[in-house]
Parts: structure tokens; C-alpha cells; sequence
């Protein structure tokens, strides 16, 4: 199954960068604060991620200089992989997964790829709540936040 994920992963990377030739920008509100761009970019990861796997979450928000957090229990022996992806503000997107042990955060995994979106594959050995943390590396210029969609599927 992992083979299969990170198969999907790639192939999705593809599709990803032709969705993101269009422009979402122009679906967004006078204020810049409009979900309408991310939203509509979500439509094309939903679908691919819903022919080989089931998203389990499904979550958008708002990133700028700080890192977004948010939580999720992960099943064991069950393989996941954490998607999160920038909208048209976003030149470079983050994403670390990290677990608890002996009452503190430690970093499971990261993404280290120079993208608008990121990823972590994760086949956790027990259940367990896993803190996701999303942050901007890079955003294009003129801009200091942006939203984000986060899908977390098995």
C-alpha cells in the first residue's frame, strides 16, 4: 500500500502543477480574503486523492508568518499521507508531522520539497494523536498570508 501512496503522490504532484497554471487569483474577493481560490483548487486534489484513497480530513485556513497547527489521531498500521497545499500567495508551503513521547513533540517527519504544496507519508507503528504543522517558507511577492487546505487520507 505505501508503494501505491507514494505512486499516487507523484502522479498527483503532476496533475498539481497543471491545476495551479490556472489563475484562482481572479476568484478572490476586493479584500484579498475570499476561501473561493482555495476552495476551488481543492476540487482537483479531492478528486485524484478519491480514486486510490479515502481523505479522512479535510481542513482550510489561513497561514502567514507563523506556523498553522491543528491535530489528528492516526490508526496503526493503517498508511496516511498529510497533503497540504498553498493557494495563489504561496511559493513554497512546509509541512511537519510530529508525535507525542514522553509528554513532548517530537518531529516524525518533514517535507523538503520547494513547492506551493507538501506532503508526508506516515505508517504509524500505534495509534496516536499526531500534531500537523503547516507553514509558509515563501510566499510570492507582495504577500504575507495566504489560505490553505490540508487532507489528511488513507
Amino acid at each position: 500500500m505505501m508503494k501505491q501512496i507514494i505512486i499516487l503522490v507523484w502522479m498527483f504532484f503532476g496533475l498539481f502543477a497543471q491545476a495551479q497554471s490556472t489563475d484562482y487569483s481572479k476568484l478572490d474577493n476586493a479584500k484579498g480574503t475570499s476561501m473561493k481560490p482555495i476552495l476551488a483548487l481543492s476540487e482537483t486534489v479531492r478528486e485524484v486523492f478519491e480514486e486510490k484513497m479515502e481523505i479522512v480530513r479535510m481542513e482550510f485556513d489561513i497561514v502567514s508568518s507563523s506556523s498553522s497547527i491543528t491535530y489528528r489521531t492516526l490508526y496503526k498500521d493503517i498508511d496516511y499521507i498529510v497533503f497540504a497545499f498553498g493557494d495563489f500567495r504561496v511559493k513554497d508551503l512546509d509541512i511537519k508531522l510530529f508525535h507525542l513521547k514522553n509528554e513532548e513533540w517530537v518531529q516524525v517527519d518533514k517535507d523538503n520539497d520547494e513547492r506551493s504544496s507538501a506532503s508526508v507519508k506516515i505508517r504509524p507503528s500505534e495509534s496516536q494523536l499526531y500534531r500537523i504543522e503547516i507553514s509558509v517558507y515563501e510566499f510570492f511577492t507582495g504577500y504575507t498570508a495566504a489560505h490553505y487546505g490540508l487532507f489528511v487520507a488513507r
